[in-house]
């Protein structure tokens, strides 16, 4: 199944990172974080303009990003869990 996001969306998946402690205890990563690194799967065409242009998408399919997690529309399809936000609540670019 293909998802493509409308206007300025982009879709996720969000990275899930577990720490372990030198002992072996594990801890969430994201528990109490609300910033969250991600991977950008797919991304709209942009907003269309009164002038009939669209705006700038910023962000392409493979790239890692930083976003809040508050901003994140959450949804599983599949089995498999994804994220769809504006590209405006996504905070970085990871390189």
């Amino acid at each position: 199944m293909k998802i493509t996001p409308l206007f300025d969306r982009v879709l996720i998946a969000e990275e899930k990172e577990d720490l372990a402690t030198a002992s072996g205890f594990l801890l969430s990563g994201s528990s109490n974080e609300s910033v969250v690194k991600a991977k950008v799967l797919a991304v709209g065409t942009g907003n269309e303009k009164e002038d009939g242009s669209s705006s700038k998408i910023f962000v392409a399919t493979d790239d890692e990003i930083l976003c809040s997690k508050f901003a994140i529309a959450k949804f599983k399809l599949d089995g498999n869990e994804f994220g769809i936000i504006r590209q405006s609540d996504i905070l970085a670019i990871i390189k």
